[in-house]
């Protein structure tokens, strides 16, 4: 079974630890029902669906660092939290 994440939040870094975490999806909660529907066909054959422009800035720069005080926020939440 595939893991969809829903989110209100559209940034590669929050669809980078959902990945991390063994989602194959990252949707944001205002995508349309045919992006969600997308999402879940893909999922159900086992690929991974994200936004192209969230999988192309993961794509250029997998490893970025994060500036110290995004580092801080970021470390201080758990997994389920983000």
């Amino acid at each position: 079974m595939g893991i969809i994440v829903l989110s209100m939040h559209y940034d590669e870094l929050y669809a980078e630890r959902a990945l991390n975490c063994a989602a194959l999806s990252y949707i944001n909660k205002q995508a349309s029902v045919q992006k969600l529907l997308l999402g879940i066909k893909q999922v159900m054959k086992n690929k991974i669906f994200l936004k192209t422009e969230i999988l192309e800035k993961i794509r250029k720069n997998p490893s970025r660092t994060l500036s110290s005080k995004n580092a801080i926020k970021i470390q201080i939440l758990t997994d389920r939290e983000l």
